[in-house]
């Protein structure tokens, strides 16, 4: 499924209406990934990505550590993965993932998708169930298959998330 990037932007503002969003389009279209094959199909893909890189360099770049959090390198390499599925998806088309690399302030004593309290990036993606409609859900790339959880990103709003920027 795929639907104008103005109106992936536009679905960020409604719901979001302070966030600082891209406004230069990627490409034209966006790419909805559904639902099931972002858990079934990509999230073990992803989870094998994740153990090759923290096994073959020696600081574990796809680990957060309590000395440093590495969140947004993490949401970087895991944006860059889907980005290569859509191009798998749509070829050459002008057609870019619909994924946006999201800052956000977690409340405390709130935690989306197990971050808990405090500024962390995650993703923000456009997501289907019927290949009709799309919701926009929060996405946490650090966890593995038995942790996947997704937040829609109205119920985080709701709960006091405060999303200040995205971009692919």
């Amino acid at each position: 499924m795929k639907i104008p990037f103005i109106e992936q932007i536009a679905a960020v503002q409604n719901i979001a209406p302070g966030a600082i969003v891209q406004e230069i389009a990627p490409a034209p279209y966006v790419f909805v990934f559904d639902s099931r094959w972002l858990q079934e199909t990509f999230w073990p893909y992803w989870g094998e990505v994740k153990r090759e890189l923290d096994a073959a360099i020696p600081a574990r770049p796809m680990t957060n550590n309590a000395r440093r959090g590495s969140c947004d390198e993490i949401t970087k390499r895991f944006v860059a993965e889907l980005t290569l599925s859509c191009r798998i998806a749509n070829g050459d088309d002008d057609v870019a993932p619909g994924v946006l690399e999201a800052t956000v302030s977690i409340p405390q004593g709130y935690t989306l998708n197990r971050v808990r309290d405090g500024w962390h990036r995650a993703a923000l993606l456009c997501v289907t169930e019927n290949q009709k409609d799309f919701r926009l859900v929060f996405v946490e790339p650090q966890l593995g298959y038995a942790q996947f959880q997704t937040t829609y990103i109205d119920d985080a709003i709701a709960r006091g998330v405060v999303l200040r920027e995205c971009w692919l």
